[in-house]
């Protein structure tokens, strides 16, 4: 079946996240996954940690989620954790098999890293293609902030909002682009870096984009 598109919202992130990890209780002492963190979560739903600490707790006042603080998987410290009560389990789980009804994959709305890159790649629009490629060819990992945001899919990034795509799957994304688009997507990084400063991936990535005569300008000024 074709993949569909649908766009989230952030409620509907961290439900589907969170009905990942059925076995977990609330006030479980030990070995809870990080995954279950504010950090975690955050890095699921592609948002901030300041803006997933405003959403769960909402959750909580709706009665989905319950917080207590336990001893994380390989480590003493404690730290606040989240599950879902079973009213937000059995939201959760109304809104995945609607999804699915539909045949949407719920992972691919979750995490990008997750879905086929090719069905995926067909089912999306140029501006979400754009979004994807420019994450893609980046050497150096940046902030999701910084780019354009996409309305079929999460950019996974890690609790700090930095992109975190998987080098097979970027790889498998890049392969999918046309020359021109390719080469749009170096030229906006090689920008990108312009502005950040760092003159070896702009040279990089000017080269990449087919924009030769400025690659030797800056390549001079660098020897």
């Amino acid at each position: 079946m074709m993949e569909q598109t649908y766009c989230l919202t952030v409620k509907e992130r961290i439900l589907l996240h969170m009905l990942r990890f059925p076995s977990v209780y609330p006030k479980q002492n030990f070995d809870v996954p990080r995954e279950l963190t504010q950090d975690g979560i955050a890095s699921a739903a592609g948002i901030s940690r300041a803006h997933v600490s405003i959403d769960l707790k909402k959750l909580e006042e709706y009665g989905f989620v319950e917080r207590w603080q336990a001893h994380l998987n390989g480590t003493p410290a404690k730290r606040f954790v989240y599950c879902l009560t079973p009213i937000g389990a059995g939201e959760g789980r109304k809104l995945k098999a609607n999804l699915e009804k539909k045949g949407i994959d719920t992972d691919m709305l979750l995490d990008i890293s997750r879905c086929n890159p090719e069905g995926k790649w067909k089912c999306m629009s140029q501006a979400d293609r754009d979004a994807v490629g420019r994450a893609c060819v980046f050497r150096k990992p940046i902030l999701k902030k910084d780019l354009p945001g996409m309305t079929s899919g999460t950019i996974p990034t890690d609790f700090r909002g930095y992109i975190c795509i998987p080098e097979r799957t970027a790889e498998a994304f890049i392969r999918l682009a046309d020359p021109f688009s390719l080469r749009s997507w170096h030229s906006w990084a090689a920008d990108y870096w312009l502005k950040s400063g760092n003159r070896a991936e702009r040279l990089y990535h000017l080269n990449k984009a087919g924009r030769n005569i400025e690659a030797n300008i800056l390549a001079e000024t660098m020897d």
